[in-house]
């Protein structure tokens, strides 16, 4: 009476384990790159974002090197906002989180990028509520402000 397992049924798990421990591995590389080298958390972003791009970039022409069409799809419009994105969002959160980094262990910034969804979650639960007490005591039913 054994446990029959497929594969398919396991490769999930066993993504998700792989990915940790490369995330726990690249965590600990960069808490000794920055605390023994003396490099600073920005530059080490700088160098990230760099070579992600360099290995990101060929993929792309690969799988999408015969997609072509009459206009080109990256407009300058659609880079700037790109960029933007990019550098607020990305870019911010790494600066961030390895300027944690230097203050605590890489197990804490593991344990830390985890709760990111917890996190977020309750926060969305607070304004929910708080939006909806808001829009009840402040909006008639049309939607238009009350004065009282």
């Amino acid at each position: 009476m054994g446990v029959k397992v497929s594969i398919g049924e396991m490769l999930p798990c066993t993504a998700m384990i792989i990915i940790e421990a490369c995330t726990i591995f690249l965590t600990i590389m960069a808490s000794t790159a920055m605390s023994k080298l003396g490099m600073s958390s920005f530059v080490f972003v700088v160098y990230k974002n760099a070579l992600s791009f360099i290995f990101l970039i060929p993929f792309s022409f690969l799988f999408h090197g015969r997609d072509k069409t009459e206009e080109s799809l990256f407009t300058f419009p659609l880079l700037l906002r790109a960029f933007f994105l990019g550098l607020v969002g990305v870019t911010v959160a790494q600066n961030l989180a390895f300027a944690g980094l230097s203050y605590s262990s890489p197990i804490v910034a593991c344990g830390a990028a985890n709760m990111i969804p917890a996190f977020s979650f309750i926060i969305a639960i607070i304004l929910r509520f708080f939006l909806r007490t808001y829009l009840l005591f402040h909006l008639n039913y049309y939607g238009q402000r009350k004065y009282t």
